[in-house]
């Protein structure tokens, strides 16, 4: 038996989830979308360079979180996960993998960088399905 460790952005789902989350920000007009739009997408492309001021962006994307109730944050969550995350969950070779290693009795482990409110599970959604 092994650890099989995934990522979870653009492994096991065809998104990434922080830039993602951000869309979802400005769709719901809970940010400026302009200005929150260009900071996002510069921040996933110096990510993408392995250039990402890490608590540059941590400022940026988590401040809307303190702006609003915890009944909101859970509501938009949910929203999130059913409408951005559900339909890239599991892309078709993850799927294979995933499979091929439980088959093997691997103990399966997901990782990511993305912080715990966006990634973490609301009942009922993705996270059982993995």
């Amino acid at each position: 038996m092994s650890l099989a460790i995934f990522d979870l952005d653009n492994t096991l789902i065809s998104c990434d989830s922080d830039h993602a989350w951000g869309e979802f920000l400005i769709e719901q007009g809970a940010v400026d979308g302009d200005a929150y739009r260009q900071a996002n997408d510069q921040y996933l492309r110096d990510y993408q360079a392995g250039q990402l001021d890490i608590l540059a962006y941590l400022a940026m994307a988590l401040e809307p979180l303190t702006r609003h109730s915890e009944e909101q944050l859970n509501a938009w969550h949910q929203q999130f996960m059913a409408c951005k995350i559900e339909p890239h969950v599991l892309l078709p070779q993850a799927e294979e993998l995933l499979a091929w290693h439980r088959q093997r009795g691997d103990h399966l482990l997901i990782i990511t960088a993305t912080n715990r409110f966006i990634t973490g599970p609301s009942p009922g959604v993705w996270a059982s399905t993995i």
